[in-house]
């Protein structure tokens, strides 16, 4: 079967044709070429429901503790989104490993605190530098 598009593309679809089939293929690849990156965090319970929906956390292995947390083994993208979504939950999500991970939270909390600062002592408080 030839395909056009307008008159400047055309290209000749192979019979038989299975496109549900090339579809799953080329998802599959897409999804095996994506960075991951392997941490463990620890949730709340009344939180677990939410992060578990995270489009952008991969959950591989989770074990209730007896402190109503939740320690998860998952496959987040980057470090910069683990970071970000593990801040996104406030108190009730803590990075456990890897270190780095642990160092970049950490980081983002302490300039959150120097913001804190400035805002009790400026009335619109002034950019933070990033460190």
């Amino acid at each position: 079967m030839l395909i056009t598009f307008g008159s400047y593309a055309t290209f000749e679809r192979p019979e038989p044709f299975d496109l549900a089939g090339c579809w799953e293929r080329s998802t599959e690849r897409f999804q095996a070429a994506l960075r991951r990156y392997p941490a463990t965090v620890r949730i709340a319970a009344s939180h677990w429901p939410r992060f578990r929906q995270e489009r952008y956390v991969f959950l591989q292995n989770d074990k209730p503790l007896e402190n109503g947390w939740i320690e998860a083994e998952v496959e987040f993208h980057t470090l910069e989104s683990a970071c970000a979504i593990v801040l996104g939950y406030g108190r009730c999500v803590a990075a456990v490993a890897p270190e780095d991970l642990r160092q970049a939270v950490k980081e983002e909390l302490e300039c959150g605190c120097r913001l804190i600062w400035r805002y009790q002592k400026e009335a619109v408080p002034q950019v933070i530098e990033m460190t």
